[in-house]
């Protein structure tokens, strides 16, 4: 059987034909009016029809999106297990918008990495009483990674998921999803999305959840002369 290596934040994982076109098929039933059908400018062509890479595989594999890259390493992966991988704007040459996607998702990841550190060290700064409960580490639950998972001081379990750029109403799904892997019968989960914008469907969404929360990050630097006695 023809197979690829994808890289995860969590190591490779190796991909079939078969988890893509599974990941396509889920796409037309569940995701074909929900969701863009290309990706950060590449999609994958499928006879009469367009898929968005990292969809393909998320719901062919089961591995969350924001654990893998997208960009050159994905559609390298994808073209050797048959697949054709275009364009969406023909005018860039390939060579520049594989890098430019490459060094976006890393770029992306090393800021969220920087983003949890910070936060885990100075969780109250996000809410008063909260306290961390994942052992300094994402917890993982059906539905992928949670960033981190904390305690509120009524006991309630909370949520936080983190984005290093703009949120939208996918980054909504996502949290609810994650929400209800640790709610009970006893114990309903919230959620605090914390991302440095969101776009207005994220916010429209998050309004008719009562327990999710949309918090915007900021940064404040300190500056200290050097080399001085």
């Amino acid at each position: 059987m023809n197979t690829a290596t994808l890289r995860t934040k969590n190591g490779e994982r190796t991909l079939t034909r078969d988890d893509i076109l599974e990941g396509m098929m889920k796409f037309d039933q569940d995701w074909r009016d929900k969701a863009p059908e290309t990706g950060q400018g590449w999609f994958i062509q499928e006879k009469d029809k367009k898929y968005p890479p990292k969809y393909a595989v998320w719901l062919g594999t089961g591995v969350p999106r924001s654990e893998f890259w997208g960009g050159g390493q994905l559609n390298n992966a994808l073209r050797s297990l048959g697949f054709d991988v275009k364009e969406v704007e023909k005018d860039l040459s390939e060579e520049r918008d594989v890098e430019g996607a490459e060094e976006s998702e890393n770029t992306t990841f090393s800021i969220e990495r920087d983003l949890q550190n910070a936060l885990r060290k100075h969780i109250e700064q996000l809410e008063q009483g909260l306290t961390i409960t994942d052992g300094g580490k994402e917890k993982v639950v059906e539905s992928g990674r949670i960033d981190i998972t904390a305690e509120d001081k009524k006991g309630g379990a909370v949520v936080i998921e983190l984005k290093a750029g703009e949120a939208d109403h996918h980054a909504i799904g996502q949290v609810l999803a994650y929400m209800g892997d640790l709610t009970t019968t006893t114990n309903v989960a919230r959620g605090i999305l914390v991302a440095g914008a969101f776009s207005q469907k994220a916010v429209a969404a998050a309004r008719v959840v009562k327990n999710l929360q949309l918090k915007k990050y900021g940064f404040n630097f300190t500056f200290e002369d050097a080399g001085k006695s």
